[in-house]
């Protein structure tokens, strides 16, 4: 089974995991995200692993998250994607929520202990048609960075002749 068949990436149960496979933000990105960072048509964060700016445009998809996102309890909270008290998920919170979406993904199945954040952002990469856009999207300075570490897919060539 793999990340292609569809079964982890379907959208609906949970907010959290789908707006880090839609944006592909870092998990550190993600948690961070408040709701002052959203604006009508994007959303601005300032990445905390190389400080650069990144403006992630909006698509139907990636708004009906937020939407649901917004919608999460409780709605006192700054962070976006907040725990039941309205604080920010820690990392080892978050990967107990991404754990329990693949179990509910993969019923009763173990491959779905090996699937990690990161590999959503790689398929993210993957299926991005140009190099450029996928290491722009993921916010990375060089496109070796994207090549050598998220471009999982093989590279089609067609015969010389």
């Amino acid at each position: 089974m793999s990340l292609e068949g569809g079964r982890y990436f379907r959208r609906g149960k949970e907010p959290p995991i789908d707006l880090g496979r839609d944006s592909g933000l870092r998990r550190g990105d993600l948690l961070a995200l408040t709701k002052a960072q959203l604006r009508d048509d994007r959303i601005y964060v300032h990445t905390s692993k190389t400080g650069r700016g990144l403006i992630i445009s909006y698509s139907a998809d990636l708004s009906a998250v937020l939407e649901r996102a917004k919608l999460m309890k409780p709605h006192f909270r700054q962070p976006l994607i907040a725990t039941r008290g309205g604080n920010q998920f820690t990392g080892n919170g978050f990967g107990t929520l991404r754990r329990r979406a693949m179990l509910a993904a993969f019923p009763g199945e173990q491959e779905a202990q090996r699937y990690t954040f990161n590999d959503m952002r790689s398929k993210l990469a993957s299926d991005t048609a140009e190099l450029a856009e996928a290491s722009a999207r993921l916010g990375h300075t060089r496109t070796a960075v994207t090549r050598r570490h998220y471009i999982r897919k093989p590279t089609r060539v067609r015969p010389l002749r």
